[in-house]
């Protein structure tokens, strides 16, 4: 962007909701210590559950990225 041109309001909504989406999984990280937006942190969450043997975690973090992808297979399967 030159001096003086501003941002069209496209690129505003996507950094809105880039802010929304991280603000919402670090509250539920913390919140949880699970990542609700983001599967790539559940899944190195579990992996490093895997490798320290805490079964209990590892069964909550694989849940919640099954459950991601049953959510998103249903509603491609509804966009239809």
């Amino acid at each position: 962007m030159t001096r003086g041109q501003h941002a069209q309001p496209e690129m505003w909504i996507s950094y809105e909701l880039a802010l929304v989406g991280g603000y919402c999984d670090a509250a539920s990280f913390v919140l949880t210590k699970t990542f609700t937006g983001h599967a790539t942190g559940n899944l190195v969450l579990a992996a490093i559950a895997c490798v320290s043997h805490d079964w209990t975690s590892l069964l909550g973090h694989v849940t919640t990225v099954i459950s991601f992808l049953v959510g998103t297979t249903i509603c491609s399967a509804a966009m239809c």
